[in-house]
């Protein structure tokens, strides 16, 4: 992905492989909004994920707010998808516990909440164990 230096495109590039799987999916919501009036009419609610792998720390901020506050205007919840850090052994990515880009996700996803315009939880992989990281859901309050 270093041919997409745009963090714009380098995102876009990143989400259109999960387009057509989005397509013919239905993610269940996982927040307890099942009980929501405006969700239940709407039989169900919609889920989406965004993925941003591959964006570094300093882009993240740019890119969920370009991206983020449009997808909870169209669905439910959307989950964002930054991996753990795991995977990377050494160098800039695994400076911090849990990995660079998934705690600049969860500052940015804290002081959103904070703010008072949405909520959010740490997403675990069952199977991964206690530091299983890497998504968060998240939903709009509405008030």
């Amino acid at each position: 992905f270093h041919s997409y230096p745009d963090p714009t495109e380098r995102f876009v590039a990143v989400n259109a492989h999960h387009k057509t799987y989005l397509e013919g999916v239905t993610i269940p919501l996982s927040f307890n909004n099942h009980t929501d009036a405006s969700t239940r009419r709407r039989k169900g609610g919609r889920v989406t994920l965004l993925d941003v792998h591959f964006q570094s720390a300093n882009a993240i901020n740019f890119v969920l707010d370009k991206f983020l506050h449009p997808a909870l205007h169209k669905f439910d919840e959307v989950w964002i998808i930054t991996g753990s850090g795991s995977h990377v052994g050494v160098g800039h990515q695994k400076r911090e516990s849990g990995g660079v880009l998934y705690n600049a996700v969860q500052r940015y996803l804290a002081q959103q909440e904070r703010d008072d315009s949405i909520e959010f939880r740490v997403g675990r992989y069952p199977a991964g164990g206690a530091r299983s990281g890497g998504a968060f859901l998240v939903r709009r309050l509405r008030r």
